[in-house]
């Protein structure tokens, strides 16, 4: 009497797809655009919302004008030091807990209650949102070779447009509506973005160049420290930094 088959599990389909490395570099591209269309979504999740904010929280224009840049505030301190952290722990453990941070980040903007506790609630897209934005051209680099590089450049490019467009276009139109308060894009848009982390946990997998490369860290962080140095002595990147 034949026995009959146990039926696979989602991580022993995606391991047997694994086998072959080349073809897979295709499912990683997916996965970090949909990544990245997380990244734009919870990037625009807030400036629809403005008017219906400023009334339930009771805040001025110009503490909302804060609130709004304080991620990118954030990003400007942490993205070297996090560029220094995804070579060390790799791109898949690294960037699965950049999604998580930003799926944080926007669950707390819906429980958030006054001025201080939104603040850090974007605030903290600034501790996430750096880890995909880096790890998204390092996917690209170890995944793909020559004029692909190229092509797969311009795709991932393409999420954090898309899924910024997504939030302008559905945040007051069909958030609100639906849920009946600006509170829901945790709701809404977190669901979307969980079942991303979901995928990327379960289906991303590191670059067999990944581990060929000898102490990448090491040798990372050299160069990036030898290269701030240069670009430090150019009169004209003072300049900038300083405007």
């Amino acid at each position: 009497m034949r026995v009959r088959d146990k039926p696979l599990t989602i991580k022993q389909i995606s391991d047997q797809a694994y086998t072959n490395p080349s073809g897979y570099r295709w499912t990683m591209l997916l996965l970090i655009w949909l990544l990245y269309a997380s990244f734009g979504l919870t990037a625009g999740s807030i400036p629809p919302l403005v008017e219906p904010i400023l009334e339930d929280l009771n805040l001025s224009y110009s503490e909302m004008g804060l609130i709004l840049g304080a991620w990118q505030f954030v990003y400007i301190f942490t993205a070297t030091p996090l560029g220094a952290i995804v070579d060390r722990l790799g791109v898949r453990h690294s960037l699965g807990l950049g999604i998580m941070v930003v799926l944080g980040s926007l669950i707390l903007r819906g429980l958030a209650q006054d001025f201080y506790t939104l603040l850090l609630a974007v605030a903290l897209f600034g501790v996430g949102g750096p880890i995909i934005s880096i790890g998204a051209p390092k996917i690209v680099s170890l995944w793909f070779q020559g004029n692909e590089r190229n092509i797969a450049a311009g795709i991932y490019t393409t999420g954090p447009l898309t899924g910024t467009a997504i939030a302008l276009a559905t945040a007051a139109g069909f958030v609100m509506p639906l849920t009946g308060s600006w509170r829901g894009i945790s709701i809404i848009y977190g669901s979307i973005i969980l079942a991303v982390a979901i995928a990327w946990w379960l289906f991303s997998r590191e670059s067999p160049l990944a581990n060929s490369t000898e102490d990448p860290q090491k040798s990372s962080n050299t160069s990036t420290l030898m290269v701030m140095k240069e670009l430090i002595r150019i009169r004209n990147v003072q300049v900038v930094l300083v405007m």
